[in-house]
């Protein structure tokens, strides 16, 4: 008999800062799964309506227009810690991507298999509250990954990336043991457009080590700067290896040159530069690499 597995993944942008100096600089995954399902449906061509962004992102009136072949997807579980678990990802840096089962981009992390913790709690309400504080949808800019595992084969039944709408927790009143918890889950090619959107990558960009331990950056600015004016700059450097790019904001945008310098010589750099606006970060350079 074939095992199935429904799975649910959470990455927390939340966790995660720019400032690749800040200790918390990080991101991490919560994982939900459960052997048994009581039912499951989709829905083809849920109709979406715009959405406004938490005011704490936004920094101007900005809508969040949901777009493209979206599913309905509504299923059940019996919901009791011993038939479903929850897991916490060890917060950990990450430039690029992360795959939920393997690990980090070989390219910015080598530590291997992403490191999950069981924290299933004793009884089910506590479980109830963990699931609710993991799986929170604090913005529509929040990512999780929907899927269907087969245990025998070891390969997705279905997978599809997507945001909870609703979840709904029962018990039945004849049996209080009996716990169901329904979620809504809007899966498919999903767009997202922000109104006011980000600049495109800066033109003419040159970057270049003139002197022993610098880096110079020259730049213009970009052909589209989008919703709004350009705010600032940031030109962003790592040595080859490193996990993490350090960044450094220029103001005000009409500076279209800068030099980092101290740094220490003999060792490739990957540099590059991005244009920001009231949307956010544009578009950013492609990464040139320079040896000092």
């Amino acid at each position: 008999m074939t095992d199935l597995r429904f799975q649910i993944f959470k990455i927390h942008p939340e966790d995660y800062s720019e400032n690749s100096s800040d200790s918390s600089s990080n991101t991490m995954i919560s994982k939900f799964e459960s052997s048994v399902f009581d039912s499951f449906s989709v829905n083809l061509g849920s109709p979406v309506s715009p959405m406004p962004l938490p005011e704490d992102s936004a920094e101007s009136n900005l809508l969040v227009k949901m777009e493209g072949n979206t599913k309905q997807v509504r299923f059940s579980v019996r919901f009791d810690k011993n038939l479903v678990s929850i897991y916490r990802g060890d917060p950990k840096p990450i430039d690029k991507f992360i795959d939920v089962d393997e690990g980090f981009d070989p390219d910015n992390d080598t530590d291997g298999v992403y490191p999950y913790t069981n924290v299933n709690p004793t009884n089910n309400l506590k479980l109830l509250n963990v699931f609710m504080t993991e799986f929170e949808n604090k913005s529509m800019t929040d990512s999780y990954l929907f899927r269907i595992y087969d245990e025998d084969t070891s390969a997705p039944v279905l997978e599809q990336y997507g945001t909870i709408t609703s979840v709904d927790a029962t018990i039945d009143s004849n049996s209080p043991v009996v716990w169901g918890l329904n979620i809504d889950f809007l899966v498919g090619d999903v767009i997202s457009i922000y109104d006011a959107d980000t600049p495109d990558e800066p033109n003419n960009v040159s970057i270049t080590t003139p002197i022993s331990g610098s880096i110079k950056f020259d730049w213009t600015a970009p052909s589209r700067v989008g919703g709004s004016a350009i705010t600032k700059y940031k030109v962003a450097y790592k040595k080859l290896g490193d996990t993490h790019y350090t960044r450094i904001e220029i103001t005000p945008p009409t500076i279209n040159t800068y030099t980092v310098s101290g740094l220490p010589t003999g060792e490739y750099y990957s540099c590059y530069i991005n244009a920001f606006n009231t949307g956010g970060s544009g578009t950013h350079s492609d990464a040139v690499t320079v040896l000092l």
